[in-house]
């Protein structure tokens, strides 16, 4: 649940009190500021399925010697506590019980949607003896980053270059095999299904949430004017599809790169917690994700040109043809937020695109952005006013824009590799 790790400052000796709660990934990173100087320290935690978790020092720390380590139970500056999968309140982050107290409220509150999402688990165990590990393994997916690595992205690559069914299949075995370690079942049979599955347990239950909101738009679309669906179809797959799923790749590697980052308020993100504001997340990488908003409402933005067919089949308009435009001068003539703005007039992909913050990615997607402590501060395109965001909300904006990619990717997929 959590380890305790006697850290010192290479720069200016102060001793730390490391209090780390644990996710669920072999390696978690945390990247902190020294209390005392300011200075950036990296530590890591791993995980020995054989052996105890350890925590290796990184950069700009070691191990102090036993005559300068410092009280463990004892409030003050001198404890930090860190966490891969929560945040901490203000009062929890320099308490000696801070990581311990929040792992346990954290896996209590995952338990309902642990339950709803797998119930024969729980009818088995009427009594709730669930372990608090199970819970996390249940609502989380172990080994993320390198399922990602090592199978849904090669397996992507694969059925776009026509790879041999057997090689597929070999991949869909090895996904099986490694998720059936944590979960009672895995029902996967296909490449739809495994996208579904592996983002699903990714992001639930925002990730079916908006998967239902826009699957249905697109049942809509299709029943208001069947030829006209067709047409749309044809035309996305032969002039967007492939870029749409380049830039997907792109931005869900970066994202699986900085997992345990972003992992810090994921779970907020996923059950829709948006009272983040006040929290602190332990480990600040902020070097490494300070643009991740910025591209990823770049991909999201350019998604819309298949939200906005959509809306105008809904509408009872050809695919192409807005209400006061076409399609062709909504992809080169409108700007990012133009296109949001468009396609928000329809009520319930308004309420999806709502955290789209064009401001927030201006400052972000031309890294005109920096962190201090806990704030970071942002001029829209480097020049205008400064506007400020909690890091802690910065991480929760990013997680919940990453949901909604996943979702389009997996109904792109759904609707562009079948005939209809």
């Amino acid at each position: 649940m959590s380890i305790k790790a006697d850290i010192k400052c290479n720069q200016c000796d102060f001793v730390m009190v490391l209090k780390i709660g644990q996710g669920s990934e072999p390696n978690q990173p945390h990247i902190f500021d020294c209390p005392d100087c300011d200075l950036p320290i990296t530590i890591a935690v791993k995980k020995n399925p054989s052996k105890f978790d350890f925590v290796e020092c990184v950069e700009n720390c070691s191990f102090p010697q036993q005559h300068e380590l410092k009280n463990p139970m004892e409030s003050g500056r001198h404890i930090l506590c860190l966490h891969s999968s929560f945040a901490y309140t203000k009062e929890m982050y320099h308490s000696p019980l801070g990581a311990v107290l929040t792992t346990t409220m954290g896996g209590q509150r995952l338990y309902k949607f642990v339950q709803k999402r797998w119930p024969s688990v729980f009818q088995k165990d009427p009594f709730g003896g669930i372990k608090m590990i199970d819970t996390a393994h249940l609502f989380d997916v172990p080994n993320c980053e390198l399922i990602w690595k090592n199978i849904i992205k090669p397996y992507n690559i694969w059925v776009k270059n026509n790879q041999p069914t057997e090689k597929l299949e070999s991949l869909k075995q090895k996904y099986i095999k490694e998720r059936e370690k944590y979960v009672p079942r895995v029902n996967v049979s296909n490449h739809n299904e495994l996208y579904h599955d592996f983002f699903s347990s990714m992001f639930y239950p925002l990730f079916n949430e908006y998967y239902v909101i826009i699957n249905n738009a697109i049942l809509e679309a299709k029943n208001k004017n069947i030829d006209n669906f067709k047409s749309f179809i044809e035309f996305y797959r032969a002039e967007r599809w492939e870029n749409s799923q380049e830039q997907f790749v792109q931005n869900t590697s970066n994202y699986f790169s900085l997992v345990t980052e972003f992992a810090q308020m994921r779970v907020y993100a996923r059950t829709s917690d948006s009272d983040v504001g006040t929290l602190i997340v332990g480990s600040k990488n902020f070097d490494q994700t300070k643009q991740f908003y910025g591209n990823i409402y770049e991909h999201i933005a350019d998604e819309c040109i298949f939200l906005v067919g959509i809306f105008n089949l809904i509408n009872g308009r050809n695919f192409d043809q807005l209400a006061s435009c076409n399609l062709n001068k909504f992809i080169n003539d409108f700007n990012k937020e133009k296109r949001i703005s468009c396609v928000s007039q329809h009520q319930e992909f308004k309420e999806i695109l709502s955290e789209m913050n064009g401001t927030l990615r201006n400052g972000s997607h031309h890294a005109s952005i920096r962190r201090v402590e806990e704030i970071l501060f942002y001029r829209p395109g480097g020049t205008g006013a400064e506007s400020e965001v909690p890091y802690s909300q910065y991480l929760y904006l990013s997680n919940r824009l990453m949901i909604l990619a996943t979702v389009l990717f997996c109904l792109e997929h759904k609707w562009l590799s079948r005939s209809l």
